[in-house]
């Protein structure tokens, strides 16, 4: 992948400025105040803008490169990757997220969609900004590399990028993540965290548990209490209800004596009405029979009378006697018809005398199976009442009163320890539902235990294993940086040793002594840092196809032969990249302009 070409509209001092880059080695040249950074600064702000908010001007390059003719800043980059040239435009307002950019595809002539269109650096480097600046772009205010005040994350930042390609998900950040992680189930103080949390639950737990130990036996007692105070509120219920039902039984047999009362009334009432009309039935038969006798026998016995003294006294009896029979015979036949109907009236009264008198039979012998068994049952009350222990009837009602009084009393002191104990205990859990818990804060426990062993022996193995990659990339730093050394020395320093601080001892080829870089002279030290900056870059773009390479006026402070040395090293190593574009103040003789795109600003 290359730059080929930047178009810049409106950008600091530059206007209508366009410049085309080839593959391979491109060295522009311009005088200081030329514009150089500010050219740089633009190819940097196309590919991922910028988001500084700082008022000062140094620090926010969107006011420090505000074009000097007061129209829109915007510009143009032409990048070709795998074979395809794309166009990025973008117009600068005052944020990434209001600036406007379009990429377009110039093989085919439309617009070309990428995931974070703002910032096409990401998709077109596979880096962010930071990285970008710190592989891929190299200037003179960057040449020196201190990682003392960082403890080493430098390191681990750019052992990352080599591996990852990602400073953001360095070692650090991971083990930041465990630490919080492990933190999350035990703070450094030991007052904190999951682990601690459950650990002091269950201490809880265990105290509740005593107490519902304590409170179970405090249950239990009131219970016991409750459960006598019952039995005897129920024996005290059961000798009311016999009281009652004795009552019951008393009212019941006074109902039936009252009854067997009525109908021994009613029985004698009944007796005497049968008596009366047994006499009132004698009184009319005898009635009848005396009319029959009257009507019937008395003339013709009067005649047999007057005959016989007719015989024994008088003929004139016989006179008299047949004119009593005769009077008698006219007396029969006169009488006769009206005699049968009062002896069909008389026999009518009869009959109803006699249904009258079976009726009221037939009801005195009811009343009498109903007096039978009323004594029965009065028989049954004596006994069931001598069950009772209520022999006499002549029941205490007093003992009645005093029976629901004592109830009463009971009743209310197991309502008045029920209320106390549902007060007392209110809120608070049973045994078993406190043991649960314990077993599942117990296999809580177990659970974190083992997810924070786990994290503890993740965290010892990310740090061993990144241990391990820093001893290798700090091997191939240093086989790297001392090949460039060499070359760019001329020999004169073959070998150096690069510390986790970056900081850099060498060896002097000839003496075989071993140096600090702050012995050494101000362009040596610059050699040194070019050396381990192009070692490091190497190591990441090692195995990436966007190999290009920035280089800020990395030459400002060489003397010329130092200058030759390095720009013949960077044109014997091209292969190494797809393109080199240098910005440089320094002036180089024609001899060192072969195989260089020489721009001149």
């Amino acid at each position: 992948m290359i730059i080929k070409e930047i178009y810049i509209n409106n950008f600091g001092k530059f206007n209508n400025f366009n410049i085309r880059f080839n593959r391979g080695f491109n060295l522009i040249y311009g005088e200081n105040e030329a514009g150089k950074t500010t050219i740089l600064n633009f190819i940097l702000m196309m590919l991922y803008g910028n988001n500084s908010k700082s008022t000062d001007i140094n620090q926010n390059e969107r006011r420090k490169y505000k074009p000097w003719n007061n129209e829109p800043m915007r510009g143009s980059l032409i990048i070709e990757k795998d074979m395809v040239e794309y166009k990025i435009e973008r117009t600068f307002n005052a944020s990434n997220t209001t600036d406007i950019v379009e990429i377009y595809n110039l093989h085919t002539g439309k617009k070309f969609d990428i995931p974070s269109p703002k910032e096409p650096g990401k998709f077109f480097f596979r880096m962010g900004y930071e990285s970008f600046k710190k592989t891929l772009f190299i200037s003179s205010e960057a040449m020196v590399i201190d990682d003392k005040n960082d403890k080493g994350e430098l390191t681990k930042k750019l052992v990352n990028l080599v591996t990852t390609g990602e400073e953001n998900l360095s070692y650090k950040k991971v083990q930041n993540n465990i630490d919080k992680k492990i933190e999350s189930y035990a703070s450094k103080s030991g007052h904190k965290g999951l682990l601690v949390d459950a650990n002091d639950k269950l201490d809880n737990l265990y105290l509740e548990f005593e107490e519902g130990k304590l409170d179970e036996k405090d249950k239990s007692s009131l219970l016991s209490k409750v459960n006598f105070l019952t039995k005897n509120e129920e024996s005290i219920q059961s000798e009311i209800d016999e009281f009652r039902e004795a009552l019951d039984l008393k009212a019941e047999k006074e109902r039936l004596i009252d009854t067997k009362r009525d109908f021994e009334s009613k029985k004698n009432r009944l007796e005497s009405q049968i008596k009366d009309e047994e006499i009132e039935r004698m009184k009319i038969e005898f009635d009848l029979a005396y009319k029959r006798y009257n009507f019937e026998v008395l003339p013709i016995f009067l005649s047999f009378i007057f005959f016989v003294c007719g015989i024994l006294i008088n003929q004139l009896f016989y006179l008299v006697s047949i004119l009593f029979l005769l009077f008698s015979i006219f007396k029969y036949f006169r009488n006769r018809i009206k005699n049968e109907k009062i002896k069909e009236n008389i026999k009518k009264n009869l009959e109803i005398f006699e249904k009258k008198r079976a009726k009221n039979q037939s009801e005195l012998e009811l009343i009498n199976e109903e007096i039978k068994y009323i004594t029965k049952a009065e028989q049954e009350i004596d006994y069931q009442l001598n069950e009772l222990g209520y022999k006499s009837l002549e029941l205490d009602y007093n003992r009645l009163e005093n029976l629901n009084k004592k109830k009463s009393e009971i009743n209310s002191e197991i309502v008045q320890i029920k209320s106390t104990s549902k007060e007392r205990f209110r809120g608070k859990r049973n045994i078993s539902t406190i043991l649960s818990d314990i077993e599942l804060t117990k296999k809580e426990i177990r659970k974190l235990e083992k997810e924070l062993s786990l994290l503890l022996k993740t965290k010892e193995y990310i740090k061993k294993s990144f241990d391990e990659v820093e001893v290798d990339f700090s091997g191939k730093i240093n086989e790297k940086a001392s090949k460039i050394i060499q070359k760019i020395t001329n020999g004169k320093y073959d070998r150096l040793y690069i510390a986790n601080d970056f900081s850099i001892s060498i060896l002097d080829s000839k003496t075989r002594n071993i140096k600090e870089w702050k012995y050494l002279s101000s362009g040596t030290i610059d050699q040194l840092y070019l050396s381990l900056r192009l070692a490091i870059t190497e190591l990441i773009i090692e195995h990436s196809s966007e190999r290009i390479l920035l280089l800020d006026d990395i030459f400002i402070r060489y003397d010329n032969n130092r200058a030759k040395e390095s720009m013949d090293f960077l044109k014997d190593n091209l292969d190494n990249f797809s393109q080199i574009i240098a910005f440089t103040s320094h002036r180089f003789s024609t001899d060192n302009l072969d195989k260089i795109n020489y721009i001149n600003i």
